[in-house]
């Protein structure tokens, strides 16, 4: 029993440290104050459509993967954006910037 406490246990840090690393990279990308973040983790906890809700964990965790990063992947793909404005298809890009969203 004090075995998979332990891995319980470890397996929590590991996955705060990642969480850490993630709220760095979006207040970095975003240029936004730990206050700003705080507030965005907030609102999603509080959605109430599932749905919504999910996707948007998704995007703050980064699980999509982008036309980017999909052709580092698969060299036959250009890594364009999804939306046909041929720009690079990266995160900011994709979620945000697109004029053709």
């Amino acid at each position: 029993k004090a075995q998979a406490s332990n891995i319980y246990r470890m397996l929590l840090q590991a996955d705060e440290e990642v969480i850490k690393g993630l709220i760095r990279y979006w207040q970095n990308e975003l240029q936004i104050d730990e206050r700003e973040m705080e507030d965005i983790v907030e609102n999603i906890r509080k959605i109430r459509n599932t749905r919504v809700r999910e996707m948007r964990r998704k995007i703050l965790h980064k699980w999509y993967y982008t036309p980017s990063q999909l052709a580092h992947f698969q060299k036959k793909r250009k890594g364009n954006c999804w939306h046909g404005c041929q720009k690079k298809g990266v995160f900011m890009h994709m979620f945000w910037e697109c004029v053709e969203v």
